[in-house]
């Protein structure tokens, strides 16, 4: 099945490959956090088509850039490089197969109006850190952002001290019509992905964010965490085996400096197995 949006096509699989079994959850602004229907089986087929952001049709290649994919280079730079080289229209920055090594302390940093597009073999592995923050991806205050395909494998067997649980696989603050999809996230020192405010106390919300067939497994401290944020779906997806640090969830929705919590979120389809806490507003 083909899916049409914008200036691109994406190709969207009619079975989801992963979430086998599970819950559903419908969270919305009139409903608890954590309110849960019965248990039923999950069926494999989507339950979202997931949006296509507004791009330009540039489209760029991280070899092109100097990335290697070999698991021993440090290949943030060229990442960051292909994405700043984007015209101001926006466009595709591909990832094809490999291990690429990133420096999660600098963050490979998204930018507006971009696609990253993982190809299915393609890796992204934390370099080990001590820093108390650390993200291999990172979209402050952008809009029009999508992030698809392959995997992202956290430091956390390899993680230079014992505190901390800031390291995340995907950081998102302040940002605005973001799509995550298709995607794997494992081992990281902190969160799978944690969405949340900017600025002073957070109170820059995320607005309008998609996350779909995606696998969190493995992760420290959460699966997902949605902080200060409006609009928020989650769908088709998988958060398992979180444990290490408080609050060992599979996904919970967390106040701002300010009180103010996500609102309007919308959760439907999950597996979940093994995690130390059940899902709650923390």
């Amino acid at each position: 099945m083909t899916h049409q949006d914008g200036n691109e096509a994406v190709q969207v699989p009619e079975r989801r490959r992963f979430v086998r079994a599970g819950i559903m959850t419908t969270l919305a602004a009139a409903l608890p956090w954590g309110l849960l229907r019965p248990a039923l089986a999950v069926p494999t087929k989507r339950t979202l088509v997931p949006p296509v952001r507004a791009r330009g049709r540039t489209v760029v290649n991280v070899r092109n850039s100097g990335a290697r994919g070999d698991g021993v280079h440090d290949d943030t730079d060229a990442f960051q490089a292909a994405i700043d080289g984007l015209p101001s229209g926006g466009g595709t920055v591909q990832v094809p197969a490999g291990t690429y090594l990133i420096d999660a302390v600098r963050s490979v940093r998204l930018r507006d109006r971009m696609h990253l597009d993982l190809a299915p073999q393609a890796r992204l592995v934390a370099k080990p850190n001590g820093e108390r923050r650390a993200y291999v991806l990172y979209a402050f205050k952008v809009a029009d952002v999508e992030i698809s395909g392959g995997s992202i494998q956290g430091d956390r067997a390899a993680h230079l001290v014992t505190t901390g649980e800031w390291g995340h696989g995907i950081q998102l603050r302040g940002a605005s019509r973001v799509t995550v999809r298709d995607i794997n996230i494992a081992d990281c020192w902190g969160d799978g992905i944690c969405i949340g405010g900017a600025d002073q106390q957070q109170q820059t919300p995320c607005e309008d964010i998609v996350i779909a067939n995606v696998s969190c497994r493995r992760n420290r401290r959460q699966g997902l965490s949605i902080g200060r944020s409006r609009n928020v779906r989650v769908h088709d997806s998988e958060f398992s085996d979180t444990a290490g640090t408080s609050p060992q969830m599979l996904m919970s929705r967390a106040r701002s400096l300010n009180g103010e919590v996500a609102s309007k979120v919308v959760v439907r389809r999950f597996a979940s197995r093994s995690n130390l806490a059940r899902s709650r507003a923390v």
